[in-house]
């Protein structure tokens, strides 16, 4: 989800020199468009009725972008939060891909996109239940990949773990993502890149708690979000 702390995952696997930060990368939602053609040129159909070159060319074809972006350095990461949707693609596509999913208390999620104006799209984010019904499906989806895909094919890692106990989750996150350990992983607000989401600001400051349980302060105005969640305000 947007606002589950992916720009702060990203900032500090970005910090490593081995690796270019791409940011919210557009890539694979133009190689496996969802609307505006034939169906059966259309995700998922598309990876039904491709062939297996068809299929292979899809991959080389995000592989040849990001490698212009990702210059010498050896690995580059895409933060794209709708990147949950393809999961599946992924990870038959990319299967050495190291997929991270960002997991954060579900309220305080909420709360962060329903504060923002965002730039692009996240229309469903300006109204409390269309955002709930929004999370629902999300979790819903995300809850259909773990049943299919192998148990390592992606790695939960939560919000609230990294800002309470940094260096072992940052050196979790690290490791999993095959790459030696770097100092400069520790302080990832001291990383001068180019940070181009509602997370700016934050990304430039040193660790902090006071984000968590947050949603906590507006209970009252929140009903309509939480009646939607339901169960699913909770992880």
């Amino acid at each position: 989800m947007p606002r589950s702390g992916t720009t702060l995952i990203e900032t500090i696997i970005a910090s490593h020199p081995n690796v270019h930060g791409g940011g919210e990368l557009r890539h694979l939602h133009r190689l496996l468009p969802s609307e505006n053609g034939p169906e059966d040129k259309l995700y998922p159909q598309i990876m039904k009725n491709a062939d297996i070159l068809a299929i292979q060319r899809i991959a080389e074809d995000y592989d040849e972008l990001v490698a212009a972006m990702a210059g010498e350095h050896p690995r580059i990461t895409d933060k794209m939060p709708a990147n949950f949707v393809f999961l599946g693609a992924i990870h038959a596509l990319m299967p050495n891909a190291k997929i991270i999913h960002m997991v954060r208390d579900p309220v305080d999620t909420c709360l962060s996109c329903f504060t923002r104006l965002f730039d692009k799209a996240q229309y469903h984010s300006y109204d409390q239940i269309e955002l709930g019904t929004y999370y629902n499906n999300y979790r819903r989806l995300m809850s259909h990949w773990r049943d299919v895909l192998p148990k390592d094919a992606f790695m939960d890692v939560r919000y609230e773990n990294i800002v309470e106990d940094f260096e072992p989750n940052v050196r979790a996150l690290i490791e999993w993502c095959n790459l030696d350990w770097n100092e400069a992983c520790m302080s990832p607000h001291k990383t001068k890149r180019s940070v181009r989401t509602a997370s700016v600001t934050q990304v430039r400051e040193p660790i902090y708690k006071t984000s968590v349980k947050k949603w906590k302060a507006y209970q009252k105005q929140l009903q309509p979000l939480l009646n939607t969640l339901g169960d699913n305000a909770e992880i």
